[in-house]
């Protein structure tokens, strides 16, 4: 089971190429928004930096993990993480005020950027622990909404902290509320 549904699974070399290049994108645009004047606006270079690291160790991350995991659950694995890159290299691209210092670093940010890691957590340690596949099937509808409330908040946290909270607050009743809600579908079912 993968964060992404079946019908739009993509092969990981995809994955990889895609990342690549959001990365060069990112390198691009912020060589073309250098002034004099400012040397390092936002520490937006070690934010790419730093991005770039994180990528290096995506990519030798099967290599490690080859000695624990079976070949499948860290092919799948892979492809789980090389999605979130993804997404947190594509929030950096269009919203990039809320990679700036206060807010990545903030409290909202540090949520915001742990909530698909612990996502991840519940799909893959439920399905070495659980056996009972309604109960993995709601864990990963859950782990997929969680995904997409630590993306949401990271763009709210470049408002308010209000509306930030206000985002975290109703993500966290509407994914506890459709995990319920799937869960009975799928006893019924």
């Amino acid at each position: 089971m993968m964060l992404l549904p079946a019908k739009m699974q993509l092969k990981l070399g995809f994955w990889k190429a895609l990342n690549f290049g959001l990365l060069l994108l990112l390198y691009l645009k912020r060589i073309t928004a250098y002034t004099p004047r400012v040397l390092l606006p936002d520490y937006t270079i070690f934010l790419l930096i730093g991005f770039t690291v994180v990528y290096g160790l995506l990519l030798s991350f099967p290599k490690v993990l080859s000695k624990w995991l079976p070949s499948k659950r860290l092919h799948l694995l892979e492809h789980d993480l090389n999605l979130l890159f993804a997404g947190y290299t594509l929030l950096l691209t269009f919203w990039p005020r809320s990679y700036t210092l206060p807010n990545f670093l903030g409290h909202y940010g540090i949520v915001g950027g742990s909530l698909p890691l612990i996502a991840l957590l519940v799909i893959y340690t439920t399905q070495r622990v659980s056996t009972s596949q309604k109960l993995q099937l709601t864990n990963l509808f859950s782990s997929r909404l969680l995904v997409l409330l630590g993306l949401a908040i990271m763009i709210a946290a470049t408002e308010t902290s209000k509306i930030t909270l206000i985002v975290g607050i109703t993500g966290l009743a509407l994914i506890a509320l459709l995990g319920i809600t799937y869960s009975h579908y799928l006893v019924k079912r």
